[in-house]
């Protein structure tokens, strides 16, 4: 739609349906389970600064958002156990973690991820992350999630193989399941 306004604003529990929507369209079905996301509000919605972001549509629904977790309130994720901190540049306890990011095709092109992650990049510099670590989908479509995260200025510092082996929805990009 021509005249779909788009607005970039913090992420908020009332998204919960609207994320598991687009996630599904974007990611596939069970996506939004397997963020676990009834458990995790606390997390990626930081009462310090947001750091978490969604683009919200005129039609009132969500277009795009970036989940993103504090330094030190994601250790308990299967991607920090298996990420390799012996390489990162900075301290474990100072690692904020880009959880998820997707842009719906009705906002693609237009700057809106980048802008949510830089916004989401400020706040965890004024809530003391040292870095973040992301994990780049190497089968996305065209190579998005790399080229999306070195636009940033992240750098892959390690290939990490089976990364979403334990991830259980259908990938909407490859009909395959990531088992």
């Amino acid at each position: 739609a021509e005249d779909l306004s788009l607005t970039i604003r913090p992420m908020q529990r009332s998204d919960e349906a609207e994320l598991k929507r687009l996630s599904e369209v974007i990611f596939g079905p069970g996506y939004v389970e397997d963020l676990g996301l009834e458990t995790e509000w606390s997390y990626v919605l930081n009462d310090q600064a947001p750091i978490s972001f969604v683009i919200e549509g005129s039609d009132s629904k969500l277009h795009g958002f970036r989940l993103s977790y504090p330094p030190g309130r994601w250790r308990h994720l299967d991607a920090f156990r298996s990420s390799k901190k012996d390489l990162w540049p900075f301290p474990e306890e100072k690692a904020g973690y880009f959880k998820s990011a997707c842009v719906a095709k009705t906002a693609q092109g237009k700057g809106l991820g980048k802008q949510m992650g830089e916004l989401a990049i400020q706040s965890m510099t004024r809530i003391g992350a040292g870095g973040l670590v992301c994990h780049s989908w190497l089968q996305s479509p065209g190579g998005s999630s790399a080229r999306y995260l070195q636009s940033m200025g992240f750098q892959a510092i390690a290939e990490i193989p089976h990364f979403w082996k334990d991830y259980n929805y259908l990938c909407s990009g490859c009909n395959v399941h990531p088992k």
